[in-house]
């Protein structure tokens, strides 16, 4: 849950709250943003360790699937085309 707080409105000088991600939100948030990167990057073996530290900080949300079958092929163009 993210924390709020509170911060002054320059236009009227009134008061009001925004919500600041927690430190382990960042971290989960830059945590998903390398797995994707690994994933896309075809870094496969890293990604069972980044997978672990996610369960560590408990988050619980979908994962992007890796494996042989999510590999982008690489596509050739037949001559003629």
């Amino acid at each position: 849950m993210p924390d709020r707080v509170e911060v002054t409105v320059l236009r009227n000088g009134g008061k009001d709250y925004v919500e600041v991600p927690t430190q382990e939100e960042g971290f989960i948030a830059a945590l998903l943003s390398d797995r994707a990167g690994y994933i896309r990057d075809g870094h496969l073996h890293l990604i069972p360790g980044v997978d672990k530290t996610l369960e560590f900080y408990g988050y619980e949300g979908p994962l992007e699937p890796y494996g042989d079958d999510t590999q982008d092929k690489p596509k050739t163009a037949k001559k003629g085309q």
